[in-house]
């Protein structure tokens, strides 16, 4: 994972990169059901789903889908008058 993380830096910078570093528990989760057999509990999957929606938010990730959903939104005539 170093290796990569460290062409990561390389390529996209310190800032964009950083936030990537977070999935370093979920693939230890991953190795250890894997590798060893560890059984993977519910607590763990929702802290997974926090982590990958803390990537995706702090990555920009979701700022396309947002700024679709926006558009698509005031397209509809989903605005209220005078905002």
């Amino acid at each position: 994972m170093g290796v990569v993380h460290n062409q990561a830096v390389q390529h996209l910078g310190p800032a964009e990169s950083a936030v990537f570093i977070n999935l370093n528990p979920f693939f230890s989760l991953l190795g250890a059901h894997w590798l060893l057999g560890e059984p993977i509990s519910p607590m763990q999957l929702a802290g997974f789903l926090f982590i990958v929606t803390g990537v995706l938010f702090g990555s920009g990730g979701m700022d396309n889908v947002i700024a679709r959903f926006r558009r698509a939104k005031v397209a509809a005539g989903g605005r209220k008058a005078g905002m």
